[in-house]
């Protein structure tokens, strides 16, 4: 198993082809937004929500944060349940059921059923940058369906920080910007926009571009515009959580 030294976070200075000078999204700069929005006095993990649209590059924008390929990823719709990735002394998944029940997990990822039974996976890792924080990738919303969009919200209620992926192909488009807007207030002020797949573009003015398009169009919106890190290249030893201990009691992200 790998050790707690080889998993590499993403800073804030890595460099992403044609984005060259935007701000770069890590677990620190996440972290200084999410704080922003607590009480100084408050002691639970920030819980900072990864939402956007179906296919929008947010598993992939945790992977590339997280510095190895640890959430599987697809061309097809891939989030099916909401996935709790935070601190733990030891790499461990655990599958929680809708009644409660709790099953330690070790394997593939990729090959966890999607039953609606499955409320949500619970991923702890040994990186010492996510002491204090929960991230919390969800499945797509704004897909028609009703049920989803409202748990989605509903997560959204109980964040401090709510990060909506943009892919930069296709970034901020109408339907993107409609779901968005119809967030109360109150959401969208602990929100700030992720431009995924950003490494994707062909030259430093397609970056400038879209990042000025982006200003212009979403910028009044969100706290800040951040582009997602460079994803790593894939690390072949990377291995699923391994069980580990249950916890007592764990922050109800979802």
């Amino acid at each position: 198993m790998p050790s707690a030294s080889n998993y590499r976070l993403s800073s804030q200075a890595t460099a992403v082809h044609g984005m060259r000078g935007a701000r770069v999204a890590s677990c620190a700069s996440l972290r200084e937004f999410a704080c922003a929005q607590r009480l100084a006095t408050s002691t639970k993990p920030a819980r900072i929500l990864v939402i956007g649209e179906f296919n929008a590059g947010k598993t992939s924008f945790l992977n590339a944060l997280l510095g190895e390929p640890l959430l599987p990823t697809s061309i097809s719709p891939n989030t099916t349940h909401p996935t709790v990735i935070g601190f733990a002394e030891k790499r461990r998944s655990v599958i929680e059921a809708v009644n409660g029940r709790r099953v330690c997990f070790d394997g593939d990822l990729a090959r966890i059923p999607a039953t609606p039974a499955m409320r949500r996976l619970h991923i702890g890792l040994p990186l010492d940058d996510l002491k204090g924080l929960l991230l919390v990738d969800t499945p797509g919303f704004a897909t028609g369906d009703a049920n989803r969009d409202w748990q989605v919200r509903r997560a959204c209620s109980r964040a401090d920080l709510i990060v909506w992926c943009t892919p930069a192909m296709q970034a901020w488009k109408a339907s993107e910007q409609r779901a968005w807007l119809d967030f109360p207030a109150r959401l969208r002020a602990r929100g700030i926009l992720v431009v995924s797949f950003a490494d994707l573009l062909q030259s430093t003015s397609d970056g400038a571009r879209l990042m000025s398009r982006l200003e212009a169009e979403a910028g009044a919106y969100f706290q800040a515009i951040l582009v997602g890190p460079k994803a790593n290249a894939p690390d072949h030893h990377a291995r699923a959580p391994s069980p580990g201990p249950r916890r007592g009691s764990e922050p109800e992200p979802w």
